[in-house]
């Protein structure tokens, strides 16, 4: 990441003061917010520095971790739901085939 200039410090510390001084934030749904913080593989703090900035008031960090679980088994249950599906589907004796290159690296040896 390149180094901050003076100017760019300077433009983040007003876009921050000018966020404090904003009358009604808009709140999120603490869901939504959790599932769009998964989906963009930021963290929390990433999430709620950018939504502060632009005046979106964000739950705590607490209830955020707390509905990330909930989001999470949910997620796992349809994903076993979509296997057992999908299994139920495939005829006997079927096999399955799964191409595990991607995680090597480009003209590995082994």
């Amino acid at each position: 990441m390149p180094r901050r200039t003076k100017a760019v410090a300077k433009r983040i510390k007003n876009l921050v003061q000018s966020a404090k001084n904003r009358v009604e934030p808009y709140v999120v749904n603490i869901v939504e917010f959790v599932l769009s913080v998964l989906l963009s593989g930021a963290t929390f703090c990433q999430s709620e520095f950018q939504f502060m900035l632009n005046n979106i008031k964000v739950p705590s960090e607490a209830t955020f971790h707390r509905v990330q679980e909930k989001v999470g088994r949910v997620i796992i249950e349809v994903a076993r739901e979509s296997v057992n599906y999908w299994k139920s589907r495939m005829r006997k004796c079927s096999g399955l085939l799964f191409d595990g290159s991607w995680s090597q690296r480009r003209n590995a040896m082994f």
